[in-house]
């Protein structure tokens, strides 16, 4: 379903001439000093994170920047969009979820919070 939504978003902003960025939350990684053998795991998980979605980027036939920040889901998109001064939001949503899909718990705080407006494909 993701790859759907960036293609959605990728035709659109090609449609307007826009530029589009991809924005992604990631959890934070809470350890202990020494744990972990003194394991950089943030770094390492940013790092598959940004491999993962530069192939599906790759996959869909995508040419876009991406904008990886750790934190709550709803307060690093509308960060990001309001930094970038972002017309528009595209959210995606799983459709075996119903109406609201994978992202019901984030997309209404997205689209609350959001300084422009959402669309959720």
């Amino acid at each position: 379903e993701s790859a759907e939504t960036l293609r959605w978003a990728w035709s659109l902003a090609r449609d307007f001439q826009a530029r589009l960025l991809v924005a992604h939350a990631y959890p934070c990684v809470e350890m202990r000093p020494g744990e972990w053998g003194g394991r950089d795991l943030e770094g390492e998980m940013v790092a598959s994170l940004r491999q993962r979605l530069k192939k599906l980027c790759e996959e869909c036939g995508v040419t876009t920047d991406l904008a990886l920040e750790r934190g709550d889901a709803p307060k690093v998109v509308c960060g990001i969009a309001r930094r970038t001064a972002a017309d528009l939001l595209v959210i995606g949503r799983g459709s075996a979820a119903g109406v609201f899909g994978r992202l019901r718990t984030n997309a209404y705080a997205i689209i609350r919070e959001s300084p422009c407006p959402v669309v959720s494909v």
